[in-house]
């Protein structure tokens, strides 16, 4: 009698043959990818050398992109459509000046833009995104070297600590030349791009990013900030403009005080005459809350609190203000806040290495006024209400030199720092 299979064996060849399937079908979409990842960079070597060699068959003088330096009629940024497949094709063109002759104004004949240098990116949309295609080629005048004219334009970008960006998003735009002049490029290695044979005027206006970085520019001579700082740039005839801009990792903070608090804030860093770079109005939440994501690296100061129409005066802030951001940090601050008062003093005490100095004895005097706090644990006393009076004040704490100012005004809501040294 003939013996047939198991339920085991059964399931056990089914196990078998599903395995093998899969590593067949497995296989099989592996070989697929491939062909696609081939085909698509194939058609990408394809357009690249088909725009290089258009490049190669214009006359020099028309080598140059649209909004470009040098112009010409070809587009900065383009899409193409080959076999189904969407390829964006970035072309950057530029003159170079020689080392051969010397650079910049040290130029033996004067001549900064000797060649152009065209570079040319195509990439393409993937499941595993491949490394786009790049051709670079120079192109030479025919004879002697073109007398383009104009000067040279030099950016460079630094963080804080003053260290290079490379790969920085530079955006140039100047409106005031027939063609305009729009370009996005990104700085190299060292942080640093370089235009010569830029057109001679003014107005070019720079714009600096990078992603989760803070933003660096030109600005705009306008009523509220008639001179701005930086404004924007001019070029000069045989001459370099150098300029540099100073981004860095953007921070957040978050501020802890009463609920429904609205306050300004504002930064240290100016874009004119009194004009600061981040000068903005926030409101805490019902919690007491308001959170600032995104915050460039600076000293702030926190002021004008009002809840509805009472106003309110800032009596401690831990840490005390001015806070200090630094470049990618999580911050938080704290600030402690009382009913206003005309007159008022906020004290802040630290030793000579600059720590503050808790249950230190401040001791503010005048005749008819006699009154010690000691500081908090972020180092800090304050006095309210006050007259508006010359008064006597004394810092004193065991280990410490005693600090005295004698006869000082006060008048309005005023803030004192002060040092005391151990001996």
């Amino acid at each position: 009698m003939k013996k047939g299979f198991t339920l085991i064996e059964t399931l056990i060849a089914i196990a078998i043959l599903v395995i093998v399937i899969v590593g067949i079908v497995g296989v099989l979409q592996m070989n697929i990818r491939i062909a696609n990842r081939t085909s698509s960079r194939v058609g990408a070597v394809s357009l690249i050398n088909k725009r290089m060699e258009m490049l190669r068959n214009l006359d020099y003088d028309n080598i140059g992109t649209i909004g470009g330096i040098p112009s010409g009629d070809i587009p900065q940024q383009e899409t193409i459509i080959l076999n189904d497949i969407e390829y964006t094709l970035k072309t950057f063109i530029q003159y170079f000046d020689d080392l051969k002759d010397g650079i910049g104004e040290n130029d033996e004949n004067g001549i900064t833009a000797d060649y152009k240098k065209a570079r040319l990116e195509i990439s393409w949309p993937s499941r595993n995104p491949a490394a786009p295609v790049i051709a670079v080629s120079d192109f030479m005048p025919k004879g002697i070297e073109s007398i383009i004219g104009g000067g040279t334009l030099s950016i460079n970008i630094f963080d804080a600590q003053i260290q290079p960006i490379s790969l920085a998003n530079v955006h140039i735009i100047n409106n005031d030349i027939i063609p305009l002049i729009d370009i996005n490029v990104q700085t190299n290695d060292q942080g640093k791009i370089v235009f010569p044979g830029s057109p001679s005027i003014g107005e070019y206006q720079i714009t600096v990013t990078k992603n989760g970085y803070s933003t660096a520019q030109t600005y705009d001579a306008i009523l509220e900030n008639p001179s701005p700082s930086p404004g924007h740039l001019t070029i000069l005839e045989g001459q370099t403009t150098d300029t540099s801009f100073t981004i860095d990792l953007l921070s957040s903070l978050t501020i802890q005080t009463l609920a429904n608090a609205v306050f300004d804030m504002t930064g240290e860093k100016t874009i004119g005459d009194l004009v600061y770079k981040y000068n903005e109005t926030h409101i805490s939440d019902i919690y007491g809350r308001t959170y600032i994501p995104e915050l460039e690296w600076d000293l702030y100061d926190f002021s004008n609190f009002k809840i509805g129409s009472n106003l309110y005066d800032v009596s401690a802030s831990s840490p005390p203000e001015p806070m200090s951001i630094e470049p990618g940090t999580i911050n938080i601050i704290e600030i402690f806040l009382v009913s206003h008062a005309t007159n008022t003093l906020l004290i802040t005490v630290r030793d000579n290495n600059q720590e503050l100095v808790s249950s230190a004895s401040v001791r503010l005097y005048k005749v008819g006024y006699d009154e010690t706090i000691l500081t908090q644990e972020f180092g800090q006393s304050f006095f309210t209400p006050l007259q508006s009076a010359n008064y006597n004040l004394e810092v004193s704490k065991m280990g410490y030199q005693t600090y005295l100012l004698e006869d000082f005004e006060i008048n309005n809501n005023q803030e004192i720092n002060i040092t005391i040294n151990i001996p």
